[in-house]
């Protein structure tokens, strides 16, 4: 938590959308991180300027009756009275902000959050109480994907730059706003097995020979692990994310082995080549050091996807399975479907299932997802999808006539549509466009150019895809109010 030149005793009003509370004083607005609405709390302020603040909460004056306690130690805390200053010494780890707010509280939250999103930019009007969000049924052990970063550690604990002064490795999350690493030992929010992994993974490296990477000197090899699970728990995937230029690849298929003997359900153990020295994680190039390089996610209907390295699946599978099928159902009445952003095909098999779907067209830059969302349509008998390789603007701006008049899923990256990909969908006179989105505030932007190009939102749902954190998931289905239904 960063050092504050001054504390203030803020009232925390509403929950904004990135997670954190709006308060006024002394004529501004302030963003408090920690905070509950209805609280009154003691805040440092961490950023400041003439028009807005900054602050996190230290220690409370008078609490919310919806506050518990965080089950994970590293989770953002604040002290219970104003003479107990311990947390704001703290680093936590910025991987999830709201372990201490009751469940049900943070259901109503978020639709509060979408509702003033579209209320703000939109000026579309959807009472909170209107909303219907779909939580997810385990609030803790839900995700089915982990990238944990990996620092050298000196004899004495410290962090090391220098690859060949190295005792250990940590490994853990980034703190909120930084690259500084919290050491973690075990993630709440991910099945116990992950961080088994990790765990063996960071005592067997480096008896290897095996460094982490440092971002400041550019040396050293292991920058993340990335893990994928299945619901389940029977089948797993592990990535070693390394600079190529300082890696051993001998030393990573030893350690394979040494994986694939200790935990039998791994599948696959890969290699992800990564030089640049930029925040993204995943370089192209992917080797496969044992077994596999794909998992298979299995619902409970039975539909089957092949996910390969690096491939986009929600993270939270039984939420992504009720979400897949709303979408598809919205659109039931439609013979044709345009699947934009269509990753590894989730929406398109779930239409591809409906009798009245006649003809689906799924659209993915991503030749790896194309390619997993191929093999996903033969594995579940979908014969009436036609699957495009391209950017979605590309597409639409020489779309087949077949894309005509027909209706749209279209489940776009956080920054939301481009004007490109609006423009096009318009173009082709959708009927009906289901909107997927994780943004609110792009999702609201959205939702009003949608509205001023003659389309109604006709019904909204959110699924708590991220239990614990400020982020939710919104399907909004939209209809072209020249047309009647």
């Amino acid at each position: 938590m960063p050092t504050a030149d001054r504390t203030l005793i803020l009232e925390a009003e509403k929950m904004t959308a990135g997670g954190r509370c709006l308060a006024r004083c002394e004529g501004k607005v302030f963003f408090i991180e920690g905070a509950i609405p209805g609280e009154r709390v003691a805040a440092a302020v961490t950023f400041e300027n003439k028009n807005y603040g900054e602050a996190s909460a230290v220690s409370l004056e008078t609490p919310s009756p919806s506050r518990i306690t965080p089950p994970c130690p590293l989770h953002f805390g604040i002290a219970e009275t104003s003479d107990d200053a311990s947390a704001s010494s703290r680093i936590f780890c910025g991987g999830c902000d709201w372990q201490h707010i009751e469940y049900s509280r943070q259901l109503e939250l978020k639709k509060q959050i979408v509702a003033d999103a579209l209320e703000r930019t939109a000026k579309i009007h959807l009472a909170p109480e209107d909303c219907v969000i779909e939580p997810s049924s385990a609030t803790f052990r839900y995700r089915n994907k982990a990238q944990a970063p990996f620092i050298n550690i000196n004899a004495i604990g410290e962090r090391s730059g220098s690859a060949d002064s190295v005792a250990a490795l940590r490994a853990g999350f980034f703190a909120r706003g930084s690259h500084e690493i919290v050491s973690a030992s075990d993630c709440p929010l991910q099945p116990a097995a992950v961080f088994d992994i990790v765990n063996f993974v960071k005592e067997a490296a480096p008896r290897l020979g095996i460094r982490a990477y440092d971002e400041d000197s550019g040396r050293g090899s292991l920058r993340h692990l990335y893990v994928r699970i299945v619901a389940g728990g029977d089948e797993a995937m592990v990535g070693f994310v390394v600079n190529p230029a300082d890696t051993r690849i001998d030393a990573y298929k030893t350690l394979s082995g040494y994986l694939v003997a200790a935990f039998p359900f791994l599948r696959g153990v890969l290699m992800n080549e990564n030089q640049a020295r930029t925040n993204v994680i995943f370089g192209r190039r992917w080797l496969t050091l044992a077994g596999r390089n794909y998992v298979t996610e299995v619902f409970s209907d039975g539909t089957r996807f092949r996910l390969t390295e690096g491939a986009f699946f929600q993270v939270n599978t039984p939420l992504a399975e009720s979400l897949y099928r709303h979408a598809a159902a919205a659109l039931s009445s439609s013979p044709k479907l345009l699947d934009l952003y269509g990753g590894v095909g989730g929406f398109a098999l779930a239409a591809a299932r409906l009798p009245g779907v006649r003809e689906i067209i799924s659209v993915e830059e991503s030749e790896t997802a194309v390619n997993d969302a191929l093999v996903n349509a033969r594995l579940n008998l979908a014969e009436n999808i036609t699957f495009y390789a391209l950017a979605v603007e590309k597409f639409l701006s020489r779309a087949p006539r077949a894309a005509r008049g027909a209706s749209v899923i279209a489940d776009p990256p956080r920054s939301g549509l481009s004007r490109e990909a609006l423009d096009g969908i318009v173009a082709l006179s959708a009927p009906e466009i289901v909107y997927v989105s994780c943004d609110p505030a792009t999702f609201a932007r959205d939702a009003g150019i949608l509205s001023a190009k003659g389309y109604a939102l006709s019904s909204l749902r959110m699924f708590d895809m991220f239990p614990q954190t400020h982020h939710v998931e919104t399907a909004a289905t939209f209809r072209l109010k020249s047309r009647h239904f």
